[in-house]
């Protein structure tokens, strides 16, 4: 967004300084088109009212709309400006904080059921990583089970916990990481001004990777359909499968299977091949061996 005086803007016969390092967009010499360039200043306003996370989800949705016709250069500007955002949030709602702390948040739909960790170390949002839940129909005690299974196999676990829903037993929760960790660990489900801000990241980055897993998979059962149709085919496509070569400079070659289904990765049936020293050096070779293998 510009920030020049008006008469400095109508007699601009190049780009300034400005736009040459990354912080204007240049309309004064139509290097953004009007529309474009609007649709910066309403995004700008949307930010400044408080509708980050509305931002983010049209972020989201732009970035996957260009990669998926593989406009890759204006895919990476919105994962950036998603970046940019993400910071913008996280320096607000969490500025301050003495003490590390984890956030919990849960999202659902269906039988789709994901978990988010939000982790904050040194007074800042350090990581959130996203778990998914296959047995969805055992809700009722899901968070306890979670929070036991994943603080037992962490090496470290903050002092706090916040998390954001009752739990069943909360006391003997607390009790056992305590002693496990050897510390004494708050686990709290009722949160002050700071930890709603933290509450709100955590729950907004869980919804937005549920809802970009839910079109990631409607995608995917689209592209299984159509190639079904391609390929004039009479019975549907359960599985792809996909091969790759790797080795050191012609030696210990191995090949790597992937595979998908309509839902997604199913890893279970990945699997790797060491492949046999005199195709090691040859990708061609190689390749066939591992698909003689696999389906003789």
């Amino acid at each position: 967004i510009r920030d020049c005086k008006d008469s400095f803007f109508k007699n601009r016969k190049r780009p300034c300084l400005q736009h040459e390092i990354g912080r204007c967009s240049a309309p004064c010499v139509n290097e953004i088109s009007r529309r474009d360039y609007l649709k910066d200043v309403d995004q700008a306003m949307d930010l400044l009212n408080g509708k980050g996370n509305d931002l983010l989800e049209v972020f989201y949705l732009e970035m996957d709309s260009h990669s998926s016709n593989k406009s890759y250069e204006k895919a990476a500007d919105y994962r950036n400006k998603i970046s940019s955002l993400r910071e913008i949030q996280r320096d607000q709602s969490i500025a301050g904080y003495s003490t590390d702390r984890d956030a919990i948040s849960i999202s659902h739909s269906g039988k789709i059921i994901k978990i988010g960790v939000t982790s904050v170390r040194g007074g800042w949002i350090v990581s959130h990583k996203n778990f998914s839940e296959k047995n969805a129909l055992l809700k009722e005690g899901l968070l306890d089970s979670f929070l036991a299974s994943y603080y037992t196999s962490e090496v470290t676990c903050p002092n706090t916990i916040l998390v954001a829903e009752e739990l069943n037993d909360k006391n003997t929760l607390q009790i056992a990481l305590s002693e496990f960790h050897k510390k004494k660990i708050h686990i709290r489900t009722r949160f002050r001004n700071k930890d709603i801000g933290l509450m709100k990241i955590c729950q907004s980055n869980t919804d937005l990777y549920l809802k970009r897993r839910k079109r990631s998979t409607k995608n995917l059962e689209d592209l299984f359909i159509s190639l079904k149709e391609k390929l004039n085919l009479n019975e549907d496509i359960n599985l792809i499968e996909s091969y790759d070569i790797s080795h050191l400079s012609g030696r210990n070659a191995l090949a790597g299977q992937v595979t998908y289904n309509s839902r997604g990765k199913v890893k279970d049936l990945y699997k790797i091949y060491n492949i046999s020293s005199k195709n090691s050096g040859n990708d061609i070779g190689s390749m066939q061996e591992v698909i003689e293998r696999r389906f003789s």
